[in-house]
C-alpha cells in the first residue's frame, strides 16, 4: 500500500480562518470535570482543507449552554427552544438530531491554555 504524506495532515490545528463544513459524526462522553459532553466531527467542505475533519464539543452545564445554542443557531437559524430535558443525554440527543448531517459555517481561532499549550477554539457562525 502506498502512503502519501500531505503536510496539512501533520497537524491537528487548522489556520485561523472561516470554514464551511458538515456535521458527520456525533458521540457522547464525560468531561474531565465529570460533566456530560457531546463531541462531533465537522468535515470541511471547501478550500485547502476540504475533506479534513475538525472536532468540536459541547459540555452540558448551565454556564455552557450558550455554546450549544450557538451551534444550534448556526445550523437551524433558530435559538434553542425553551424546553426541559430529563437528562443531559436527552438534551444531547435533541441537539445531535438537530445538527447531524447539516452544513454550517465556523471560525477557527487559536489561544494558549493555562499550561501554555496551544488550543483551537471553534465559533459557530449564524447565517
Amino acid at each position: 500500500m502506498k502512503v502519501k504524506i500531505d503536510p496539512k495532515q501533520l497537524t491537528q490545528n487548522f489556520p485561523e480562518d472561516d470554514y464551511e463544513g458538515t456535521v458527520v459524526k456525533l458521540f457522547k462522553s464525560t468531561s474531565a470535570a465529570g460533566n456530560r459532553s457531546g463531541g462531533f466531527q465537522i468535515r470541511i467542505s471547501e478550500g485547502d482543507y476540504a475533506g479534513r475533519k475538525v472536532i468540536g464539543n459541547i459540555t452540558v452545564t448551565e454556564d455552557s449552554l450558550w455554546k450549544a445554542n450557538q451551534l444550534h443557531k448556526a445550523v437551524t437559524d433558530e435559538d434553542l427552544p425553551e424546553q426541559e430535558f430529563e437528562t443531559e443525554d436527552d438534551f444531547l440527543d435533541f441537539l445531535f438530531e438537530a445538527v447531524n448531517g447539516h452544513s454550517l459555517s465556523f471560525r477557527v481561532k487559536h489561544r494558549l491554555d493555562n499550561q501554555g499549550s496551544e488550543r483551537m477554539d471553534l465559533t459557530y457562525l449564524s447565517r
